[in-house]
């Protein structure tokens, strides 16, 4: 009778292990599944952000002042970075019929002339986006250089009590034709 027993529950025990590595093999079956279906999205979500873009052939003469909503911003969040945290968001200006990737940069971006924020153009400025994060940034700007409208690249920084903030540094990225 005890050895039927000890049968009995030796059996058991090896039905419960059994059962036990089929569920953890169950388990990380899930898991990688949910690991590859994660890598999917994000390889897709990637391809639609950072599809090329085409620019349109048609010429468009800029005399005089440009019309108010010549220039539009739009941004495409990405992936956050894993070591980081840090947001990116791409960055696309249309000038008219034309569209322009003006790059992918850190943080939250916005359009400064349809922001509800404090942030105004800056002198000479006929359009401008903020890509900010933690305290700084980068601007996007258009402006009139030598007489061609030209995108130009500054630099965000909110400061401190000892160091006051800074909104500048320009450099030219690209002219808009």
């Amino acid at each position: 009778m005890i050895n039927n027993n000890l049968k009995k529950d030796g059996r058991a025990l090896i039905d419960v292990a059994r059962d036990t590595i089929s569920l953890n093999r169950m388990k990380k079956l899930i898991v990688t599944l949910i690991v590859v279906l994660i890598f999917l999205a994000i390889i897709l979500g990637r391809q639609n952000a950072v599809a090329p873009i085409v620019e349109n052939d048609e010429t468009i003469e800029l005399t005089g002042e440009v019309a108010a909503g010549f220039y539009t911003w739009e941004f495409v969040e990405g992936a956050v970075a894993t070591t980081t945290g840090i947001p990116k968001t791409a960055v696309i200006l249309k000038a008219g019929t034309k569209v322009y990737s003006a790059g992918t940069y850190e943080g939250t971006c916005f359009d400064v002339t349809a922001s509800t924020s404090a942030w105004i153009l800056l002198e000479g400025e006929m359009a401008g986006a903020i890509c900010w994060w933690a305290g700084g940034g980068t601007e996007l700007g258009v402006f009139t250089e030598n007489g061609k409208q030209v995108v130009k690249k500054g630099e965000l920084d909110e400061g401190s009590d000892e160091v006051p903030g800074t909104r500048g540094n320009f450099v030219t990225q690209f002219e808009i034709e």
